[in-house]
């Protein structure tokens, strides 16, 4: 059996063979409870409120929010225009200058 690579801090021994915590690893469970909301559908939920609140008659609160976001980057506001931008054709590359080593192994495919 291949065993896989340990996470840091992780102890020897606390995987079984399909690479799952055991029973007992203090990480078992760790993960988003069963039954809690992801972000999308607590902001969903956020803007239906807030639209029923202040008795905002819209058909689509996201378009809406949408055109708020470009009639601010049109009028030169460069958060919006930058978020905007991101969102339709991702994040610009950022350069990342590197100084010091890097190590590497060669293997050969034919192993």
């Amino acid at each position: 059996m291949n065993e896989k690579p340990k996470e840091i801090g992780e102890e020897l021994g606390t995987r079984d063979e399909k690479g799952r915590f055991i029973e007992g690893h203090p990480d078992l469970g760790a993960g988003r409870k069963s039954g809690s909301k992801n972000f999308d559908t607590i902001f969903e939920a956020a803007i239906r409120k807030i639209v029923e609140e202040k008795k905002i008659n819209l058909d689509d609160p996201e378009r809406e929010m949408v055109v708020k976001a470009v009639i601010e980057a049109l009028k030169g506001n460069f958060s919006y225009f930058r978020d905007l931008m991101d969102r339709k054709y991702g994040k610009a590359t950022e350069n990342i200058n590197f100084k010091g080593e890097i190590e590497s192994k060669i293997i050969s495919i034919d192993e």
